[in-house]
């Protein structure tokens, strides 16, 4: 959205295209953490010392899809 902007001119220079790319970017992460926070049926895993239950769940998860 923010590149088609700036192709049309809605932007005064790349600086404040960039900006506002970066600012878009924000804010959608923002609202992809706000909803995932909001899933009951989620998990979270300590990379660092559950990581064979982490590949147990991908396995599971791959040979239920398969």
């Amino acid at each position: 959205k923010e590149t088609l902007d700036y192709i049309f001119g809605l932007f005064k220079n790349l600086a404040e295209c960039r900006e506002r790319i970066i600012i878009s970017t924000r804010q959608l992460a923002k609202s992809q953490r706000t909803w995932f926070n909001r899933d009951p049926l989620k998990d979270k895993f300590n990379p660092l010392l559950q990581r064979d239950e982490i590949y147990a769940r991908v396995e599971k998860f791959i040979k239920i899809k398969n």
